[in-house]
């Protein structure tokens, strides 16, 4: 059965459409800026929130789906992982094989620093994955990856939706309003509206991350409190992590 909507419960989704305009400002401005962020006392920078929200861009999941080919199968989708973790980050040859590390690390549901992660979906990043999927290779427009139509929901469903729940993310619903353009165009904006919008304004202040491979994306100067990088500066810094707890857990063990 299609995956149509995964909200937390039905309530929520009511009080979602039923928030005021100010309610919304205000959650807007809760990243937008430093009122209402939680600084750092010693720097007055903001501080780390306990929790992550990530936005995986449509080229991240289109990079797991070229690794892997049709049909997609989470099983597969691991095996290309083992692959990649054996050749090393990042990948120069294939940098699709840096998403497909990120995609895996981000299913976990935990950043290897200890927070809570989430990744978050749209209707947009939905619809955008499985028309690129479905997209021919060659001729008009962008070329897409080709894929039988079954194929490309089978894609939506096993990969995008399999990711958000297993990290028990959510959906956004649609986005009216793009967010950033210019400098980025309408597609971007509207998946950087995405992290502007993800997650509940009552859960308190959040991390914001969006993951993308598009160099005009990571390198447009930004509203917002989103950290923009690509897969590659990600896993870099989560294999990173990996290994400060490795050597912290190394480190109580050893007797005293």
């Amino acid at each position: 059965m299609p995956r149509l909507s995964i909200r937390r419960s039905a309530l929520l989704n009511l009080l979602r459409h039923l928030v005021p305009p100010t309610r919304q400002q205000s959650h807007d401005s809760a990243f937008r800026g430093p009122l209402g962020v939680p600084t750092d006392a010693g720097t007055g920078s903001p501080a780390r929130a306990s929790r992550l929200v990530v936005i995986l861009d449509v080229n991240v999941y289109l990079d797991a789906a070229r690794v892997v080919g049709a049909p997609f199968t989470w099983e597969r989708l691991e095996a290309a992982g083992v692959r990649a973790r054996a050749d090393g980050v990042p990948h120069r040859r294939d940098p699709g094989l840096d998403s497909v590390l990120t995609i895996l690390a981000c299913a976990g549901g935990q950043h290897a620093d200890g927070r809570s992660l989430s990744v978050w979906t749209s209707d947009h990043i939905n619809l955008m994955v499985a028309s690129k999927a479905a997209h021919p290779t060659s001729g008009v427009g962008n070329p897409g990856l080709g894929w039988l139509d079954a194929d490309a929901q089978t894609l939506l469903e096993d990969l995008v939706w399999e990711v958000v729940i297993r990290s028990e993310g959510d959906t956004v619903g649609e986005i009216v309003s793009a967010y950033g353009d210019p400098p980025l165009d309408h597609e971007d904006g509207t998946v950087y509206a995405t992290a502007r919008d993800a997650d509940d304004p009552d859960d308190g202040y959040v991390d914001r991350v969006c993951i993308t491979r598009d160099t005009g994306f990571l390198n447009a100067s930004l509203p917002g409190l989103i950290q923009v990088v690509s897969p590659s500066t990600w896993i870099l810094e989560y294999q990173a992590e990996e290994r400060k707890r490795a050597m912290r857990r190394l480190s109580a063990a050893r007797p005293r």
